[in-house]
């Protein structure tokens, strides 16, 4: 039996955002698919392995930035000795930044129905099991990218 083709095709990102007075672009396949990829692999990493625990910040800073703005963006976060608080900062801005954009209707189309506002109705495992690790700043992230899908 065929249930039939399902499946959305999502658009690449096209977006930037400014980091130190340059424009850094975000990875145009970023979504929160690539986070949860990330927190699989790093949710071993406990508070008492810094050096894992930086190391999983870069990945994940990694995976946010496209692949030819990476090297200079790093070197940024160098030269203005920024912390992993300040990156996970920088991840929850710019994930709330995409997760606000509109969706945009074509210009035929009528406005349709009011926007309703989704509410979730728990916390998933993996922002609950960050959570738990210590890391309320990536379970945020998680979150964030969950209550965008829902909207």
């Amino acid at each position: 039996m065929i249930l039939g083709d399902f499946g959305t095709v999502h658009e690449p990102i096209d977006d930037t955002f400014g980091w130190f007075g340059t424009a850094v672009r975000v990875n145009p396949d970023w979504t929160d698919t690539l986070f949860t990829d990330w927190a699989e692999q790093f949710s071993n990493v406990d508070d008492e392995d810094a050096t894992k625990a930086l190391s999983a910040s870069k990945v994940l800073m990694r995976n946010l930035i496209h692949a030819e703005d990476f090297d200079g963006f790093w070197a940024a976060v160098l030269r203005n000795r920024q912390t992993s608080a300040d990156l996970a900062g920088l991840m929850n801005k710019v994930t709330e930044a995409l997760a606000d954009r509109p969706t945009q209707q074509p210009s035929d189309s009528s406005a349709g129905r009011g926007r309703t506002v989704a509410k979730l109705r728990g916390v998933s495992s993996s922002a609950a099991r960050l959570e738990e690790a210590g890391r309320a700043d990536l379970a945020l992230v998680h979150i964030r990218a969950a209550e965008a899908r829902a909207v």
